[in-house]
């Protein structure tokens, strides 16, 4: 499926504030009027009443919402998440300077992935952890998910994969460059992440096995990331940074 996914962290301050005065004030006319089959939704509450009603997927309580914006944004569930960033997209359309507008209300893009590929790099990531890591060492806030809720969740993955990029590196590079050598060092001096180097090593046979099963069903992506794994690394390295200092809740929004 073709797409891309924006990564956001929250400001909880800004968002029951900043937000929570956008989303709730039913008299504030939009800059475009948003049209919904024969109808013109002209607020956030009657945006969020119409996708309920003619949806039997989307069911979404504009009070409940708008009690978790003002109380705590991180139990925002992801259709609500979408309700809030269709909306906020559709009003200021024309900003110029949109991700700056956001993070004025509290949401702030860590990421964007923008290729099935590269959106597959975090199924490759939580697979990795749950049938390798956890064989080797147990993290407590690990619950062999299948999605990620949270940045310490987030920074393990980004881990697993830093270190995966690095083996596909090195094994295309048929010259020992300087490059070559720091990323040998990084993948032989991981302190206090022996474990986690291990279990990617481990998965990055699996994955170089061609007669393997694995190998065998998700040859176009492991293809993709072995000839794009400098470029997948930088943007690994740029989202670790984004989240360096955050330690709550990442919000995924899905834009097809």
């Amino acid at each position: 499926m073709s797409g891309y996914y924006n990564y956001y962290k929250v400001d909880k301050n800004k968002t029951s504030v900043t937000l929570l005065s956008k989303l709730n004030d039913i008299k504030l006319q939009p800059k475009q009027l948003y049209h919904f089959k024969d109808k013109q939704i002209t607020n956030f509450r009657d945006y969020v009443i119409e996708i309920t009603q003619n949806s039997i997927f989307t069911k979404i309580s504009f009070e409940q919402l708008i009690f978790k914006v003002k109380t705590d944004f991180y139990k925002i569930n992801p259709s609500e998440f979408e309700a809030i960033m269709d909306w906020v997209h559709k009003y200021y359309n024309d900003n110029e300077d949109i991700d700056k507008f956001l993070i004025e209300l509290g949401l702030e893009e860590i990421e964007s992935f923008n290729t099935k590929f590269e959106n597959d790099l975090f199924f490759f990531g939580i697979n990795g952890i749950n049938n390798y890591y956890s064989t080797i060492k147990k993290d407590n806030f690990w619950k062999e998910l299948d999605t990620l809720s949270n940045a310490e969740e987030m920074n393990l993955v980004l881990d697993f994969l830093t270190f995966l990029m690095i083996k596909f590196i090195i094994s295309n590079t048929e010259t020992n460059t300087k490059e070559q050598f720091e990323l040998i060092n990084k993948l032989e001096n991981a302190e206090g992440k022996t474990e986690l180097k291990e279990a990617a090593c481990l998965f990055f046979e699996t994955l170089k096995d061609m007669n393997s099963d694995y190998s065998k069903m998700y040859s176009d992506s492991i293809h993709y990331f072995s000839q794009n794994a400098e470029s997948l690394l930088s943007k690994i390295e740029d989202f670790q940074a984004g989240i360096a200092n955050y330690n709550g809740v990442i919000f995924i929004e899905a834009c097809f």
